[in-house]
């Protein structure tokens, strides 16, 4: 009889790799299937969600209105709560870009152009003032917030928005 090297062979070749081998390598798996799904929740929870849109009306109320026609249409007033006490704030805007670029055109009551263009996804502008006219040609992808109130989204994603904010 020969001599043999310690390794054994079955009869039909090479028997694959170790069990630990496939079992280390298919608990790994399963590690980063859980990771990635994870992350994907949580960036799913994290990306911006239509709110419930303001109540529009005839007449300036204590909450946030918005002209949310598709097409041109007369302006509407937006009006501030009103403070318990006087105060000597000017009016507030804050411009959040939350869901992607959207072009916008701000003016202030002197008619003088503050903000117009496209403006990227990230981008944040305040203004502060007597009263603004603004126009938002995306409107689902900015948040406006008024005199520090709760964010709203602006309209609904392809619509154009027009209003005016007056002061608290």
């Amino acid at each position: 009889m020969g001599r043999h090297s310690g390794k054994h062979r079955a009869p039909g070749g090479w028997r694959g790799p170790p069990a630990s081998l496939l079992l280390s390598l298919g608990a790994a798996i399963g590690v980063v299937v859980i990771v990635v799904c994870a992350v994907a929740l949580a960036n799913r929870g994290s990306q911006p969600t239509a709110q419930k849109p303001p109540k529009v009306s005839a007449g300036p109320q204590p909450s946030l209105l918005l002209d949310r026609s598709p097409s041109p249409s007369p302006t509407t007033s937006l009006t501030a709560a009103p403070s318990p006490r006087p105060t000597a704030r000017r009016p507030t805007v804050q411009l959040r870009w939350t869901g992607g670029k959207s072009w916008v055109r701000v003016t202030d009551a002197g008619k003088k152009v503050l903000l117009v263009g496209v403006q990227p996804q990230f981008t944040v502008k305040t203004f502060t003032g007597r009263s603004f006219f603004i126009e938002i040609g995306y409107a689902g992808n900015v948040t406006v917030i008024i005199h520090g109130g709760k964010p709203h989204l602006a309209g609904r994603r392809g619509q154009i928005v027009r209003f005016t904010v007056t002061g608290p």
